[in-house]
């Protein structure tokens, strides 16, 4: 029987002997696309890492320049507090140091609070400037 069908043509694929090699242009083609997309994928991989290490080395040398800074004015405040709530404690029946020593714990805890939410406002606010303030404020009360 005759057959109006060539044996390597397909009814929904047409000719496979001809397509074969437009088949390996299109798989390379896949392929080179394929390995472009690799290549930017890990490109982008990289510059990420390499930009949160950079992130964290920056902000790691700020908070240590930034402890280093305000340590002795943070320690000279908490001294403050430390004779001020002392005081209190030792001369229990006399109010007036009981008083002053509220006072002062009341005096540091609104400063931080108020410089805490200065910095979310104001990036240009020095906390050493800031604390020395509080400090000086401190000492005369």
């Amino acid at each position: 029987m005759i057959s109006c069908f060539d044996e390597n043509e397909d009814d929904f694929f047409g000719d496979q002997e001809s397509l074969n090699g437009s088949e390996v242009t299109t798989q390379e083609t896949m392929i080179q696309h394929e390995v472009r997309s690799m290549e930017q994928k890990f490109h982008n991989l990289g510059f990420q890492d390499g930009y949160d290490k950079a992130k964290e080395l920056k902000l790691e040398t700020g908070f240590e320049e930034g402890y280093v800074e305000l340590i002795e004015v943070a320690t000279r405040i908490g001294n403050i507090l430390g004779e001020n709530s002392t005081l209190a404690i030792l001369n229990n029946e006399n109010e007036s140091y009981k008083k002053k020593a509220d006072e002062v714990a009341t005096e540091i805890k609104k400063s931080i609070v108020s410089f805490l939410e200065l910095q979310g406002v104001d990036d240009g606010i020095d906390a050493k400037t800031y604390f020395l303030d509080l400090e000086n404020r401190l000492s005369k009360g």
